[in-house]
Protein backbone atom coordinates (compact mmCIF):
# COMPACT_ATOMS: atom_id res chain seq x y z
CA UNK A 1 0.00 0.00 0.00
CA UNK A 2 3.06 2.85 1.04
CA UNK A 3 4.46 1.76 -2.41
CA UNK A 4 1.10 2.84 -4.13
CA UNK A 5 1.26 5.94 -2.11
CA UNK A 6 4.59 6.69 -3.01
CA UNK A 7 4.05 6.36 -6.63
CA UNK A 8 0.84 8.06 -7.00
CA UNK A 9 2.49 11.49 -4.37
CA UNK A 10 5.55 11.10 -7.35
CA UNK A 11 3.38 11.48 -10.40
CA UNK A 12 1.34 14.29 -8.71
CA UNK A 13 5.09 15.91 -8.27
CA UNK A 14 5.84 15.58 -11.41
CA UNK A 15 1.82 17.15 -12.29
CA UNK A 16 2.70 20.08 -10.17
CA UNK A 17 6.27 20.44 -11.04
CA UNK A 18 6.12 23.09 -14.52
CA UNK A 19 3.49 25.29 -12.14
CA UNK A 20 5.55 25.80 -9.12
CA UNK A 21 9.16 26.58 -11.29
CA UNK A 22 6.71 28.93 -13.41
CA UNK A 23 5.36 30.93 -9.93
CA UNK A 24 9.06 30.36 -8.46
CA UNK A 25 10.51 32.62 -11.65
CA UNK A 26 7.54 35.29 -11.29
CA UNK A 27 7.59 35.01 -7.72
CA UNK A 28 4.02 34.69 -7.17
CA UNK A 29 3.60 32.95 -3.68
CA UNK A 30 -0.36 33.21 -3.49
CA UNK A 31 -0.59 31.27 -7.01
CA UNK A 32 1.33 28.31 -5.84
CA UNK A 33 -0.48 28.12 -2.75
CA UNK A 34 -3.89 28.12 -4.95
CA UNK A 35 -2.13 25.09 -6.98
CA UNK A 36 -1.34 23.42 -3.76
CA UNK A 37 -5.00 23.43 -2.54
CA UNK A 38 -6.27 21.63 -5.53
CA UNK A 39 -4.46 18.82 -3.81
CA UNK A 40 -5.48 18.34 -0.70
CA UNK A 41 -7.32 15.44 0.05
CA UNK A 42 -6.17 13.92 -3.11
CA UNK A 43 -4.09 10.14 -2.23
CA UNK A 44 -4.63 11.18 1.19
CA UNK A 45 -2.81 14.24 1.45
CA UNK A 46 -3.06 16.46 4.50
CA UNK A 47 -0.85 19.07 3.79
CA UNK A 48 1.70 20.51 0.89
CA UNK A 49 4.54 23.13 1.47
CA UNK A 50 7.52 24.66 -0.69
CA UNK A 51 10.18 25.66 1.52
CA UNK A 52 12.75 28.08 -0.63
CA UNK A 53 15.58 29.38 1.59
CA UNK A 54 17.09 31.61 -1.21
CA UNK A 55 13.78 33.60 -0.94
CA UNK A 56 12.83 32.95 2.78
CA UNK A 57 9.33 31.26 1.55
CA UNK A 58 7.80 28.37 3.66
CA UNK A 59 4.26 28.20 1.35
CA UNK A 60 1.79 26.22 3.35
CA UNK A 61 -2.02 25.18 2.53
CA UNK A 62 -2.30 25.15 5.86
CA UNK A 63 -1.39 25.58 9.55
CA UNK A 64 1.78 23.62 10.47
CA UNK A 65 1.31 21.56 13.40
CA UNK A 66 5.14 20.27 12.79
CA UNK A 67 8.78 22.28 13.04
CA UNK A 68 10.03 22.91 9.75
CA UNK A 69 13.20 21.67 11.06
CA UNK A 70 11.89 17.79 11.67
CA UNK A 71 9.93 18.13 7.92
CA UNK A 72 13.35 19.50 6.46
CA UNK A 73 15.60 16.35 7.81
CA UNK A 74 13.84 13.48 6.56
CA UNK A 75 15.29 11.29 3.59
CA UNK A 76 14.13 12.64 -0.15
CA UNK A 77 11.67 10.35 -2.15
CA UNK A 78 10.94 8.16 0.43
CA UNK A 79 7.53 8.34 2.40
CA UNK A 80 8.44 8.40 5.91
CA UNK A 81 7.00 8.27 9.15
CA UNK A 82 7.17 11.48 11.17
CA UNK A 83 4.25 10.75 13.75
CA UNK A 84 1.35 8.52 14.63
CA UNK A 85 -0.90 10.87 13.04
CA UNK A 86 1.69 11.74 9.75
CA UNK A 87 3.37 10.43 7.23
CA UNK A 88 5.94 12.93 4.59
CA UNK A 89 7.17 12.79 1.71
CA UNK A 90 10.04 15.28 0.61
CA UNK A 91 11.34 15.91 -3.27
CA UNK A 92 14.45 17.97 -3.78
CA UNK A 93 13.86 21.12 -6.63
CA UNK A 94 16.30 23.26 -8.68
CA UNK A 95 15.80 25.46 -11.34
CA UNK A 96 18.00 28.17 -13.00
CA UNK A 97 16.16 31.53 -13.36
CA UNK A 98 17.94 35.09 -14.49
CA UNK A 99 19.50 37.73 -12.55
CA UNK A 100 17.43 40.64 -12.44
CA UNK A 101 19.50 43.21 -12.98
CA UNK A 102 21.82 41.54 -15.64
CA UNK A 103 18.21 40.68 -17.18
CA UNK A 104 17.54 44.45 -17.38
CA UNK A 105 20.69 45.54 -18.08
CA UNK A 106 20.75 43.48 -21.34
CA UNK A 107 17.68 44.23 -22.24
CA UNK A 108 18.66 48.21 -22.00
CA UNK A 109 22.05 47.98 -23.81
CA UNK A 110 20.07 45.34 -26.27
CA UNK A 111 22.76 42.60 -25.32
CA UNK A 112 21.49 39.58 -24.81
CA UNK A 113 23.63 37.85 -22.57
CA UNK A 114 22.72 37.50 -18.67
CA UNK A 115 23.79 35.46 -16.11
CA UNK A 116 21.35 33.13 -13.76
CA UNK A 117 21.33 31.69 -10.08
CA UNK A 118 19.90 28.69 -8.92
CA UNK A 119 16.97 28.21 -6.85
CA UNK A 120 16.83 24.83 -5.12
CA UNK A 121 13.58 24.26 -2.95
CA UNK A 122 11.53 21.25 -0.84
CA UNK A 123 8.43 20.27 -1.96
CA UNK A 124 7.34 18.60 1.19
CA UNK A 125 3.83 16.31 1.10
CA UNK A 126 2.21 15.74 4.54
CA UNK A 127 0.12 12.33 4.24
CA UNK A 128 -2.57 11.91 6.96
CA UNK A 129 -2.38 8.40 8.45
CA UNK A 130 -6.12 7.80 9.63
CA UNK A 131 -7.10 8.52 5.71
CA UNK A 132 -4.23 5.78 4.27
CA UNK A 133 -5.70 3.54 6.72
CA UNK A 134 -8.80 4.05 6.09
CA UNK A 135 -8.29 3.41 2.49
CA UNK A 136 -6.60 0.62 2.84
CA UNK A 137 -9.37 -0.67 5.21
CA UNK A 138 -11.82 0.10 2.74
CA UNK A 139 -9.92 -1.49 -0.36
CA UNK A 140 -9.62 -4.93 2.29
CA UNK A 141 -13.09 -4.98 2.49
CA UNK A 142 -13.89 -4.64 -1.47
CA UNK A 143 -11.57 -7.25 -1.91
CA UNK A 144 -12.94 -9.66 0.41
CA UNK A 145 -16.34 -8.92 -0.57
CA UNK A 146 -15.32 -9.76 -4.08
CA UNK A 147 -13.60 -13.03 -3.30
CA UNK A 148 -16.55 -13.86 -1.37
CA UNK A 149 -18.69 -13.21 -3.60
CA UNK A 150 -16.59 -14.86 -6.30
CA UNK A 151 -15.72 -18.34 -4.41
CA UNK A 152 -19.81 -18.31 -4.21
CA UNK A 153 -20.04 -18.25 -7.58
CA UNK A 154 -17.21 -20.52 -8.49
CA UNK A 155 -18.94 -22.76 -5.86
CA UNK A 156 -22.56 -23.25 -7.62
CA UNK A 157 -20.89 -23.49 -10.77
CA UNK A 158 -18.63 -26.34 -9.63
CA UNK A 159 -21.96 -27.82 -8.55
CA UNK A 160 -23.70 -27.66 -11.41
CA UNK A 161 -20.56 -29.00 -13.93
CA UNK A 162 -20.50 -31.87 -11.28
CA UNK A 163 -23.98 -33.01 -11.63
CA UNK A 164 -24.25 -32.15 -15.16
CA UNK A 165 -21.17 -32.63 -16.46
CA UNK A 166 -18.38 -34.73 -14.45
CA UNK A 167 -20.71 -37.54 -13.31
CA UNK A 168 -21.61 -38.31 -16.43
CA UNK A 169 -18.27 -38.10 -17.70
CA UNK A 170 -17.20 -40.61 -15.04
CA UNK A 171 -19.90 -43.03 -16.04
CA UNK A 172 -18.49 -42.72 -19.79
CA UNK A 173 -15.00 -43.35 -18.41
CA UNK A 174 -16.04 -46.80 -16.76
CA UNK A 175 -17.49 -48.35 -20.15
CA UNK A 176 -14.49 -47.01 -21.67
CA UNK A 177 -12.71 -48.96 -19.22
CA UNK A 178 -14.61 -52.25 -20.02
CA UNK A 179 -13.83 -51.76 -23.29
CA UNK A 180 -10.57 -51.92 -23.60
CA UNK A 181 -11.14 -55.05 -21.19
CA UNK A 182 -13.45 -56.06 -24.56
CA UNK A 183 -16.65 -55.90 -22.73
CA UNK A 184 -19.02 -53.60 -25.36
CA UNK A 185 -21.86 -52.16 -23.54
CA UNK A 186 -24.09 -49.52 -24.48
CA UNK A 187 -25.18 -46.64 -21.94
CA UNK A 188 -28.76 -46.75 -20.35
CA UNK A 189 -30.85 -44.83 -22.62
CA UNK A 190 -32.10 -42.86 -19.06
CA UNK A 191 -28.53 -41.76 -18.96
CA UNK A 192 -28.41 -39.80 -22.25
CA UNK A 193 -31.05 -37.80 -21.01
CA UNK A 194 -30.08 -36.69 -17.43
CA UNK A 195 -27.02 -34.53 -18.41
CA UNK A 196 -26.20 -31.24 -20.65
CA UNK A 197 -27.20 -31.11 -24.37
CA UNK A 198 -23.27 -31.40 -25.04
CA UNK A 199 -23.60 -34.60 -22.39
CA UNK A 200 -26.40 -36.49 -24.25
CA UNK A 201 -24.61 -35.67 -27.54
CA UNK A 202 -21.26 -37.58 -26.61
CA UNK A 203 -22.86 -40.49 -24.53
CA UNK A 204 -25.32 -41.07 -28.13
CA UNK A 205 -22.15 -40.37 -29.78
CA UNK A 206 -20.81 -43.34 -27.70
CA UNK A 207 -23.39 -45.97 -27.99
CA UNK A 208 -22.94 -45.56 -32.08
CA UNK A 209 -19.26 -46.08 -31.33
CA UNK A 210 -19.91 -49.34 -29.10
CA UNK A 211 -22.14 -50.80 -32.03
CA UNK A 212 -19.24 -49.67 -34.79
CA UNK A 213 -16.93 -51.43 -32.77
CA UNK A 214 -19.26 -54.75 -32.20
CA UNK A 215 -19.74 -54.55 -36.46
CA UNK A 216 -16.21 -54.07 -36.35
CA UNK A 217 -15.36 -56.93 -34.35
CA UNK A 218 -17.22 -59.69 -36.08
CA UNK A 219 -15.34 -58.51 -39.44
CA UNK A 220 -11.45 -58.86 -37.61
CA UNK A 221 -12.87 -61.71 -36.28
CA UNK A 222 -13.44 -63.36 -40.09
CA UNK A 223 -10.50 -60.71 -41.17
CA UNK A 224 -7.74 -62.74 -39.29
CA UNK A 225 -9.71 -66.27 -39.35
CA UNK A 226 -9.08 -65.46 -42.94
CA UNK A 227 -5.13 -64.71 -42.16
CA UNK A 228 -4.58 -67.65 -39.95
CA UNK A 229 -5.93 -70.02 -42.75
CA UNK A 230 -3.74 -68.02 -45.78
CA UNK A 231 -0.24 -68.15 -42.97
CA UNK A 232 -1.29 -71.85 -42.78
CA UNK A 233 -1.03 -72.23 -46.69
CA UNK A 234 2.12 -69.62 -46.93
CA UNK A 235 3.94 -71.68 -43.99
CA UNK A 236 3.26 -74.99 -46.44
CA UNK A 237 4.21 -73.30 -49.56
CA UNK A 238 7.38 -72.08 -47.33
CA UNK A 239 8.36 -75.55 -45.71
CA UNK A 240 8.63 -76.90 -49.35
CA UNK A 241 10.46 -73.68 -50.49
CA UNK A 242 13.14 -74.69 -47.32
CA UNK A 243 13.46 -78.12 -48.73
CA UNK A 244 13.83 -76.96 -52.96
CA UNK A 245 16.70 -74.52 -50.74
CA UNK A 246 18.77 -77.18 -49.05
CA UNK A 247 18.32 -79.33 -52.51
CA UNK A 248 20.12 -76.51 -54.02
CA UNK A 249 22.57 -75.37 -51.38
CA UNK A 250 25.42 -75.92 -53.31
CA UNK A 251 24.23 -73.46 -56.15
CA UNK A 252 24.13 -70.87 -53.17
CA UNK A 253 27.96 -70.37 -52.33
CA UNK A 254 27.99 -68.20 -56.13
CA UNK A 255 25.30 -66.74 -55.39
CA UNK A 256 26.51 -66.11 -51.66
CA UNK A 257 29.64 -64.85 -52.90
CA UNK A 258 28.19 -62.42 -55.82
CA UNK A 259 26.24 -61.09 -53.12
CA UNK A 260 28.99 -60.30 -50.93
CA UNK A 261 30.70 -58.70 -54.07
CA UNK A 262 27.67 -56.81 -54.45
CA UNK A 263 28.12 -55.35 -51.03
CA UNK A 264 31.76 -54.21 -51.56
CA UNK A 265 31.70 -53.06 -55.10
CA UNK A 266 28.05 -52.79 -56.00
CA UNK A 267 28.04 -51.48 -60.04
CA UNK A 268 31.61 -52.84 -61.12
CA UNK A 269 31.12 -54.19 -64.18
CA UNK A 270 33.68 -55.29 -67.46
CA UNK A 271 32.01 -52.41 -69.26
CA UNK A 272 34.65 -50.11 -66.79
CA UNK A 273 37.72 -51.76 -69.13
CA UNK A 274 36.29 -49.88 -71.91
CA UNK A 275 36.39 -46.12 -70.71
CA UNK A 276 39.67 -46.63 -68.98
CA UNK A 277 41.70 -47.61 -71.89
CA UNK A 278 40.52 -44.68 -73.55
CA UNK A 279 41.80 -42.62 -70.31
CA UNK A 280 44.78 -44.55 -70.46
CA UNK A 281 45.20 -44.45 -74.31
CA UNK A 282 44.83 -40.12 -74.16
CA UNK A 283 47.08 -40.03 -71.36
CA UNK A 284 49.60 -41.91 -73.20
CA UNK A 285 49.09 -39.13 -76.21
CA UNK A 286 48.93 -35.98 -73.82
CA UNK A 287 52.43 -37.53 -72.31
CA UNK A 288 54.19 -38.20 -75.62
CA UNK A 289 52.97 -34.29 -76.89
CA UNK A 290 53.42 -33.00 -73.15
CA UNK A 291 56.67 -31.18 -72.38
CA UNK A 292 55.53 -29.22 -69.25
CA UNK A 293 57.21 -31.05 -66.25
CA UNK A 294 53.71 -29.94 -63.71
CA UNK A 295 51.19 -31.55 -66.49
CA UNK A 296 53.33 -34.61 -67.22
CA UNK A 297 53.31 -35.43 -63.58
CA UNK A 298 49.53 -34.79 -63.14
CA UNK A 299 49.15 -37.24 -66.27
CA UNK A 300 51.44 -39.92 -64.63
CA UNK A 301 49.23 -39.79 -61.63
CA UNK A 302 45.96 -40.61 -63.63
CA UNK A 303 47.65 -43.01 -66.02
CA UNK A 304 48.48 -44.62 -62.49
CA UNK A 305 45.19 -44.32 -60.89
CA UNK A 306 43.94 -46.08 -64.09
CA UNK A 307 46.02 -49.15 -63.80
CA UNK A 308 44.94 -49.19 -60.16
CA UNK A 309 41.33 -49.07 -61.44
CA UNK A 310 41.85 -51.96 -63.61
CA UNK A 311 43.49 -54.20 -61.19
CA UNK A 312 40.62 -54.00 -58.81
CA UNK A 313 38.54 -54.84 -62.19
CA UNK A 314 40.90 -57.75 -62.84
CA UNK A 315 41.33 -58.86 -59.15
CA UNK A 316 37.18 -58.55 -58.89
CA UNK A 317 36.87 -60.76 -62.08
CA UNK A 318 39.28 -63.45 -61.01
CA UNK A 319 37.20 -63.47 -57.24
CA UNK A 320 33.93 -64.02 -59.57
CA UNK A 321 35.29 -66.88 -62.12
CA UNK A 322 34.63 -70.19 -61.46
CA UNK A 323 37.79 -72.82 -61.77
CA UNK A 324 37.24 -76.44 -63.01
CA UNK A 325 40.30 -77.78 -61.44
CA UNK A 326 42.60 -77.75 -58.18
CA UNK A 327 45.70 -76.45 -58.51
CA UNK A 328 48.79 -75.84 -55.84
CA UNK A 329 47.93 -72.44 -53.42
CA UNK A 330 49.78 -70.18 -51.62
CA UNK A 331 47.24 -69.62 -48.74
CA UNK A 332 49.08 -66.27 -47.84
CA UNK A 333 48.51 -64.80 -51.25
CA UNK A 334 44.64 -66.29 -51.01
CA UNK A 335 44.74 -64.48 -47.46
CA UNK A 336 46.14 -61.03 -49.34
CA UNK A 337 43.65 -61.66 -52.37
CA UNK A 338 40.77 -61.53 -49.82
CA UNK A 339 41.86 -58.38 -47.58
CA UNK A 340 42.11 -56.39 -50.86
CA UNK A 341 38.49 -57.39 -51.67
CA UNK A 342 37.39 -56.63 -48.46
CA UNK A 343 38.96 -52.72 -48.66
CA UNK A 344 37.41 -52.49 -51.93
CA UNK A 345 34.13 -51.54 -49.90
CA UNK A 346 34.88 -48.28 -47.38
CA UNK A 347 31.26 -49.19 -45.82
CA UNK A 348 32.41 -52.63 -44.67
CA UNK A 349 36.56 -51.47 -44.14
CA UNK A 350 36.72 -48.18 -42.93
CA UNK A 351 38.37 -48.37 -40.29
CA UNK A 352 39.53 -51.96 -40.32
CA UNK A 353 43.62 -52.54 -39.46
CA UNK A 354 44.43 -56.08 -40.91
CA UNK A 355 47.41 -57.52 -38.96
CA UNK A 356 49.20 -60.77 -40.31
CA UNK A 357 51.45 -62.67 -38.85
CA UNK A 358 52.86 -66.10 -40.81
CA UNK A 359 55.66 -68.46 -40.17
CA UNK A 360 57.08 -68.50 -43.57
CA UNK A 361 56.44 -67.15 -47.12
CA UNK A 362 54.84 -69.84 -47.87
CA UNK A 363 51.87 -71.97 -46.86
CA UNK A 364 50.88 -74.65 -49.88
CA UNK A 365 47.12 -76.03 -49.91
CA UNK A 366 45.58 -77.56 -53.06
CA UNK A 367 42.23 -76.63 -54.38
CA UNK A 368 41.01 -73.44 -55.90
CA UNK A 369 41.44 -70.24 -55.30
CA UNK A 370 38.58 -68.66 -55.76
CA UNK A 371 36.97 -70.85 -53.25
CA UNK A 372 39.60 -70.46 -50.58
CA UNK A 373 39.42 -66.84 -51.15
CA UNK A 374 35.83 -66.47 -50.17
CA UNK A 375 36.89 -68.47 -46.95
CA UNK A 376 38.90 -65.40 -45.70
CA UNK A 377 36.30 -62.96 -47.26
CA UNK A 378 33.12 -64.21 -44.99
CA UNK A 379 35.29 -64.61 -42.20
CA UNK A 380 36.59 -60.70 -42.67
CA UNK A 381 33.22 -59.65 -43.43
CA UNK A 382 31.28 -61.09 -40.82
CA UNK A 383 34.40 -60.09 -38.33
CA UNK A 384 33.83 -55.94 -39.63
CA UNK A 385 30.13 -56.19 -39.49
CA UNK A 386 30.43 -57.35 -35.78
CA UNK A 387 33.08 -54.79 -35.20
CA UNK A 388 30.64 -51.95 -36.99
CA UNK A 389 33.49 -51.24 -38.96
CA UNK A 390 35.91 -50.37 -36.55
CA UNK A 391 38.56 -52.80 -35.03
CA UNK A 392 41.48 -54.80 -36.13
CA UNK A 393 41.38 -58.33 -37.62
CA UNK A 394 44.47 -60.39 -36.89
CA UNK A 395 45.43 -63.64 -39.41
CA UNK A 396 47.76 -66.16 -38.10
CA UNK A 397 49.58 -68.79 -39.85
CA UNK A 398 52.04 -71.56 -39.40
CA UNK A 399 52.71 -75.03 -40.91
CA UNK A 400 52.65 -78.07 -38.00
CA UNK A 401 53.84 -81.70 -39.33
CA UNK A 402 51.11 -82.40 -42.72
CA UNK A 403 48.98 -79.56 -41.80
CA UNK A 404 48.60 -75.33 -42.36
CA UNK A 405 47.00 -74.07 -39.17
CA UNK A 406 44.93 -70.70 -39.65
CA UNK A 407 43.68 -68.27 -37.16
CA UNK A 408 41.59 -65.88 -37.88
CA UNK A 409 40.33 -63.51 -34.48
CA UNK A 410 38.96 -60.20 -34.26
CA UNK A 411 38.01 -57.05 -31.70
CA UNK A 412 34.39 -57.34 -31.84
CA UNK A 413 32.24 -58.25 -29.19
CA UNK A 414 32.69 -62.24 -29.91
CA UNK A 415 30.39 -64.67 -29.75
CA UNK A 416 28.53 -66.63 -27.34
CA UNK A 417 28.70 -70.01 -25.88
CA UNK A 418 25.16 -70.70 -26.40
CA UNK A 419 25.15 -70.36 -30.05
CA UNK A 420 28.82 -71.45 -30.85
CA UNK A 421 27.31 -74.67 -32.32
CA UNK A 422 24.43 -73.18 -34.01
CA UNK A 423 27.16 -70.61 -36.26
CA UNK A 424 27.91 -72.77 -39.02
CA UNK A 425 24.39 -74.12 -39.55
CA UNK A 426 22.77 -72.89 -42.85
CA UNK A 427 20.29 -70.02 -42.49
CA UNK A 428 21.16 -69.36 -38.69
CA UNK A 429 21.77 -65.55 -37.82
CA UNK A 430 22.00 -63.11 -35.34
CA UNK A 431 21.98 -60.00 -37.30
CA UNK A 432 19.05 -57.47 -38.59
CA UNK A 433 16.04 -58.64 -40.83
CA UNK A 434 17.93 -57.64 -44.47
CA UNK A 435 21.72 -57.62 -43.03
CA UNK A 436 22.46 -61.31 -43.61
CA UNK A 437 21.19 -64.92 -45.27
CA UNK A 438 22.42 -66.99 -42.41
CA UNK A 439 24.83 -68.99 -44.99
CA UNK A 440 28.54 -66.61 -45.02
CA UNK A 441 29.82 -69.09 -42.63
CA UNK A 442 27.78 -72.24 -43.66
CA UNK A 443 29.64 -71.65 -47.02
CA UNK A 444 33.26 -71.79 -45.32
CA UNK A 445 32.50 -74.48 -43.51
CA UNK A 446 31.55 -76.53 -46.35
CA UNK A 447 33.95 -75.22 -48.36
CA UNK A 448 37.01 -76.36 -45.78
CA UNK A 449 35.15 -79.65 -45.08
CA UNK A 450 35.61 -80.04 -48.41
CA UNK A 451 39.23 -80.01 -48.85
CA UNK A 452 39.79 -82.57 -46.21
CA UNK A 453 40.09 -79.43 -43.35
CA UNK A 454 37.95 -78.51 -40.32
CA UNK A 455 36.64 -75.23 -38.26
CA UNK A 456 36.19 -74.66 -35.25
CA UNK A 457 35.49 -71.56 -32.87
CA UNK A 458 38.02 -71.06 -30.07
CA UNK A 459 36.82 -68.78 -26.39
CA UNK A 460 36.77 -65.01 -27.20
CA UNK A 461 39.84 -63.49 -26.99
CA UNK A 462 39.12 -60.79 -26.83
CA UNK A 463 35.92 -60.89 -30.31
CA UNK A 464 35.44 -64.48 -31.98
CA UNK A 465 38.10 -66.77 -32.89
CA UNK A 466 38.14 -68.89 -35.92
CA UNK A 467 41.01 -71.59 -36.23
CA UNK A 468 41.05 -73.44 -39.90
CA UNK A 469 43.07 -76.32 -40.35
CA UNK A 470 44.26 -77.48 -43.91
CA UNK A 471 46.17 -80.19 -45.29
CA UNK A 472 49.15 -79.44 -46.89
CA UNK A 473 50.17 -80.32 -50.38
CA UNK A 474 51.49 -83.59 -51.11
CA UNK A 475 50.04 -84.54 -47.43
CA UNK A 476 47.69 -88.03 -47.73
CA UNK A 477 44.62 -86.35 -46.53
CA UNK A 478 44.95 -83.56 -48.94
CA UNK A 479 42.42 -84.21 -52.02
CA UNK A 480 44.35 -85.08 -55.17
CA UNK A 481 43.92 -82.45 -58.18
CA UNK A 482 40.94 -83.92 -59.96
CA UNK A 483 38.72 -83.92 -56.72
CA UNK A 484 35.45 -82.19 -58.09
CA UNK A 485 34.20 -79.05 -57.17
CA UNK A 486 31.63 -78.44 -54.33
CA UNK A 487 28.40 -78.72 -55.45
CA UNK A 488 29.10 -81.07 -58.75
Amino acid sequence: MLKMEETTIKEIFNTLKEDIIYGLALRRKQNIKQIFKKYIDVANIENIILICPERNWIISTKKLDIPIKIISNTEEKKLTEISKEYLIYKECLKIKIPNRFSLERSILKNEFTYRTRTLTCKIIFIISRNKLEGALYNTAYIALIISIIATTIASTIALIMIRKTILPLKIISKQIKKISFGQLEELDKEFLYGGTKEVKELAESFNHMVMALKHKEEEVRKEIQGYIDELEQKNIALKNTIKQLKESQDQLIQAEKLAGLGIIAAGIAHEINNPLQVISGFCEILLYKTKDPKTREKLIKIKEHTEDIKQIVKSLSEYSKKEKKQEYINIIESIDAAIETVRLSKKVSINIEFIKKFQNGKLIIMGKKSEIQQIFVNLFINAAQAMKGKGKIFIIGEKQNNHIKIIVKDTGPGIPKEIRNSIFDPFFTTKEPGEGTGLGLNIVYRIITKYQGRIRVLDNDPGAVFEIIFPSAGSKTQSSPETQSLGE
